[in-house]
């Protein structure tokens, strides 16, 4: 059974120290956010939501301009009841009492809406301000793509760096355990030390095999943004670059998405104010010329004969008297809704003013104490040479060495993961200035 354990042990240090290596694919984030703009599906869904209001907002301007229609009727008309005289109308229904017959008719007529106490402009303003919520849409889609890619990015390279790290550990815990059996088979170490040797590669092992599949579904997520397919063990992910000048700071309120709300603020509004308006009358014209041909016996007599002729103009004012009381739940569900807009851009105002808050106060505690990151991180590596001089004289015991090497690339590991996490908060309050900006 021992024997089977070493066996698997051993095959897995060699797959996770021998790995098969082609040509390094160097990774770098302005390379992938800009791949990431050109492949994103919602930044394409994004313009053609801008370009279907504007289609509508085409749509709404019909509004001021009359309608006309072209009717042409070709009918046979049947008379059940001899002997009638005259046309009887009874609500809708017209009963005829000419003689059965056939008939024709060619009618064009004209409607246009003279006046309706404001409403019209204030449904073509709500077509407008649909085409700029989509503008504010795709410019929010824009901001959150760039922060999704940039989160995904600094993933995959702490754990790139975690990977390197662990990997190093892992070679040193494997020394270590070898140097453990050495020293248990003549006798100057007991079987609890190779115990927790033991224990140790294990456990080393156990954390490279567990960030290599993370690292694997962080390039699946890469692939998505990007269309680029990528292989673990070609791939290395390159530092973010240095920040340089002073911290900016987002303006919440010119960020796409708080000018959204405003749109939509003023969209509901103009929706209450037109609610309020259909109570009100409506004045319309209307015109319409017709031609009428008849014939007992011939159908293509009757299509000759348009010899009747008649034109009406007329204006029409409609009143909407009473319809169940929609119109007044109509008006009091969008004062409801109006209120909860305000309500949800307050809740996003102060949620993303805390949350640029928050990154400004990161970025500026990183750059106070970056300073003191670069001298440790310099200090750290002085002290791993300084380890290595002495091991190579031979001063300090080889396991002892090791052991204070793992503890050093523990320390680095840290290091190298505040570094990315300072890189990551500045980069996303600068995206948010861009996208307020």
């Amino acid at each position: 059974m021992m024997k089977g354990c070493l066996r698997v042990v051993g095959f897995l240090l060699f797959a996770f120290l021998f790995p098969c290596h082609g040509q390094a694919q160097e990774l770098r984030f302005a390379e992938i956010l800009e791949q990431a703009l050109v492949q994103s599906y919602d930044l394409k869904i994004g313009g053609l939501e801008v370009e279907i209001g504007e289609q509508r907002l085409a749509e709404a301007r019909a509004m001021y301009l009359p309608t006309l229609s072209l009717s042409f009727t070709n009918e046979y008309l049947h008379d059940l009841s001899k002997g009638a005289a005259g046309t009887v109308s009874v609500g809708e229904t017209i009963i005829s009492g000419n003689e059965s017959t056939y008939q024709h008719s060619v009618s064009l007529s004209a409607q246009y809406l003279l006046y309706d106490f404001g409403a019209r402009p204030l449904k073509y303003q709500n077509s407008q301000r649909n085409v700029v919520l989509a503008q504010h849409a795709a410019a929010q889609r824009l901001i959150d793509l760039k922060i999704e890619v940039l989160s995904l990015y600094g993933a995959g390279l702490k754990l790139h760096k975690k990977i390197e790290i662990w990997s190093a550990m892992l070679g040193q815990r494997k020394e270590v355990y070898q140097f453990t059996q050495r020293l248990v088979a003549a006798g100057n170490k007991g079987k609890l030390e190779q115990g927790n040797a033991a224990i140790a590669l294990a456990e080393a092992l156990q954390n490279c095999e567990s960030l290599r599949l993370e690292m694997a579904g962080v390039l699946e997520k890469l692939t998505y943004y990007t269309g680029k397919n990528y292989q673990m063990a070609q791939v290395r992910f390159s530092d973010f670059p240095e920040k340089t000048g002073t911290t900016v700071v987002a303006e919440v309120l010119n960020l796409p998405e708080i000018k959204a709300y405003d749109v939509a603020i003023e969209q509901k509004k103009a929706e209450y104010d037109i609610a309020l308006r259909q109570w009100l009358p409506t004045l319309s014209l209307y015109s319409a010329y017709r031609m009428y041909g008849a014939d007992p016996v011939s159908f293509s007599g009757s299509f000759e004969n348009l010899e009747e002729k008649n034109a009406t103009i007329g204006i029409v004012l409609n009143l909407n008297l009473f319809n169940g009381f929609a119109d007044q739940a109509k008006a009091g569900r969008l004062q409801k809704e109006l209120l909860k807009l305000q309500v949800e851009k307050a809740k996003k105002v102060a949620e993303d003013e805390q949350k640029v808050r928050t990154l400004a106060q990161l970025n500026i505690l990183s750059e106070q104490g970056l300073e003191d990151w670069r001298a440790y991180r310099v200090a750290l590596n002085e002290q791993g040479d300084m380890g290595e001089r002495l091991a190579e004289q031979q001063i300090l015991d080889r396991i002892s060495r090791l052991q204070q090497k793992g503890a050093q690339l523990e320390k680095q590991l840290t290091l190298e993961l505040a570094g990315v996490e300072r890189c990551l908060s500045a980069l996303q309050l600068q995206i948010l200035a861009e996208g307020a900006s």
